[in-house]
């Protein structure tokens, strides 16, 4: 089996096999029954048994990563459900292991209040409310002489304001954590009534609004919007498009074909023409597309890209896999001057 790791940091990677003395492969030699490498490039070539898998990041953009182990069956697949980790088999005893690093909380200081406003009920009596920070974002009532908090959310930064719709009034929170924004609107007895979150939220013509980005190479975004109407709020369906920015196409191969496989697979045809050459762009249409790759919930470049034979001038081939149920169905695509003059299913060869 050979098996490739992709972590979200550099890490190193401990692979212990169930008998000692595994004869184990990689561009770095560890003990027998060992190896460790760097998560660039990573690879090793192990006899088929189970494994346990421990990959121990060496640095993080946000301070110290959680480490991670994992068990590995000779078929490939986790021994045992890890959220934050899973394994596209790429045929050809060739298995893939993804995972993402998570940061290790850290100690938050003292409860610090954010801000404090007045909330009248519908009866006109004053209530009194804090938001605050403490171990999350917190909110505080006090209402005739008596006072209640509650948890709303995690962040470390935050604010409030009043918003009537209709004859409903609304108490909307916006809180912070890192990159992360969220927005709730709490009804008179303090019920969340709508919560939603992204890189960017806000109030504006009558819309609760949410963009979050999807992590695609052209940089879709996904739009949430509760709709202010009739003293209600209405969830409208949830929109994919480019929001606060335009697409970012991309200058390499893998790039481009990433790009267009994602916009298939988000059934967009709007940028397919300048992702494929003029005699792609005129023949294939998005449907054409669709029944061509089948139906898949993730694309990936394969991780290892010695495809062989001889290219044209100035082309590039790549392979790509769309990836279903943990399976990849590899596509060889041919990329030239940044557009792609062809798609080879490697199945029908």
């Amino acid at each position: 089996m050979e098996l490739y790791v992709d972590t979200n940091a550099p890490a190193m990677v401990i692979a212990a096999g169930d008998i000692y003395g595994g004869v184990i492969t990689c561009k770095e030699q560890g003990a027998a029954g060992t190896a460790c490498i760097g998560t660039d490039g990573a690879k090793l070539k192990l006899p088929n048994m189970r494994y346990i898998v421990s990959l121990l990041p060496t640095s993080g953009e946000s301070g110290l990563l959680l480490p991670i182990t994992v068990g590995l069956e000779p078929s490939g697949r986790l021994a045992s459900l890890c959220p934050n980790c899973r394994t596209i088999d790429w045929g050809d005893e060739v298995i893939e292991l993804c995972a993402d690093f998570v940061p290790i909380p850290r100690a938050v200081n003292s409860p610090s209040l954010l801000q404090r406003i007045n909330f009248p009920a519908r009866d006109g009596r004053r209530r009194n409310v804090e938001l605050y920070r403490d171990n999350g974002i917190r909110l505080s009532v006090e209402e005739g002489g008596a006072e209640r908090s509650f948890i709303l959310c995690g962040g470390t930064e935050g604010s409030m304001r009043v918003l009537d719709v209709g004859r409903e009034r609304l108490l909307i929170v916006h809180a912070k954590d890192g990159d992360t924004e969220r927005l709730m609107a709490l009804e008179g007895h303090f019920e969340v009534v709508a919560a939603i979150e992204g890189t960017h939220c806000s109030v504006d013509d009558g819309y609760l609004t949410a963009i979050a980005p999807l992590g695609t190479v052209l940089g879709h975004e996904r739009r949430t919007r509760y709709e202010l109407r009739a003293g209600r709020l209405d969830r409208l369906p949830d929109e994919v498009g480019f929001y606060s920015h335009s697409p970012i196409f991309p200058s390499d191969a893998v790039g481009v074909s990433l790009a267009l496989m994602e916009e298939v697979m988000l059934k967009r045809a709007d940028e397919l023409e300048r992702l494929m050459c003029q005699e792609l762009g005129e023949s294939l249409e998005l449907s054409d597309l669709c029944e061509f790759f089948g139906d898949f919930d993730e694309t990936r470049a394969a991780p290892w890209q010695d495809i062989g034979g001889d290219s044209g001038v100035d082309e590039e081939r790549v392979i790509l896999g769309a990836v279903k149920d943990g399976k990849a169905k590899k596509f060889v695509f041919t990329v030239k001057n940044e557009r792609i003059t062809d798609i080879t299913d490697t199945e029908e060869d």
